[in-house]
């Protein structure tokens, strides 16, 4: 027996399941978009790639404005409480309002000037090369 002992390798404990499911809070990416000269709000649910597409018949901030509401009454719709929005310094203007309304508030996080949220700007890009390929 102790010939065994030294020649054989030892076994894999059995894994630790974890059981516990963690609900992440919902974080929405939002951008402008133009297709064909046309104007559109996009917002990308970052953890469920969730696509929404609004049509912009103006780029007014009371448009933008409600634009994300219709948005985010959207997603309560589907029992999810968005908690944070990130967007470009462009829209500052129509989404501070809209967040201090929002109960419970939205934490909004503005990227940089002469940045982009990139989440947005790849859900912009494949929104636009499906357009393209119809």
């Amino acid at each position: 027996m102790k010939t065994i002992k030294g020649k054989t390798t030892s076994r894999k404990p059995i894994p630790v399941v974890d059981d516990m499911i963690v609900i992440p809070s919902e974080i929405v990416g939002v951008n402008g978009m133009t297709v064909n000269s046309l104007k559109f709000l996009t917002t990308i649910l970052k953890h469920l790639f969730y696509w929404t597409t609004h049509y912009m018949s103006s780029t007014t901030a009371e448009s933008y404005g409600t634009a994300i509401e219709d948005v985010i009454s959207l997603y309560r719709m589907g029992d999810f409480c968005v908690v944070e929005i990130h967007c470009s310094n462009e829209l500052r203007a129509a989404m501070d309002p809209i967040a201090v309304l929002q109960s419970p508030p939205i934490y909004m996080n503005f990227s940089n000037p002469q940045e982009h949220v990139p989440e947005a700007e790849r859900n912009n890009r494949v929104i636009k090369e499906r357009v393209w390929a119809c």
